[in-house]
């Protein structure tokens, strides 16, 4: 009997209906660097082709580019991690 109630208590705890969905965001991202505008475009229609294969199972997915500028300057570190004692130390 506790078998059944064990069975049904795990059974309400995972329907869809007692919990919301857990919503995810994949990101991919692939840095690409081309010599000109020519191979800009050939490296994106390449991309673009090979994106449509993951289209097919994920209808909604997004296909963006933008271009990024080049730094100049290193980034700035982060900070240093600065640990204070406590009062009672």
């Amino acid at each position: 009997m506790t078998d059944s109630l064990d069975a049904s208590a795990s059974h309400k705890l995972r329907s869809a209906a007692a919990c919301p969905p857990i919503r995810l965001r994949a990101t991919i991202t692939i840095d690409l660097e081309a010599e000109d505008y020519v191979t800009a475009e050939q490296l994106k229609a390449r991309m673009a082709s090979e994106y449509d294969l993951l289209r097919r199972v994920f209808p909604a997915a997004e296909l963006g580019f933008r271009q990024r500028k080049p730094r100049n300057v290193p980034r700035v570190p982060a900070p240093e991690l600065v640990v204070r004692p406590y009062v009672d130390d």
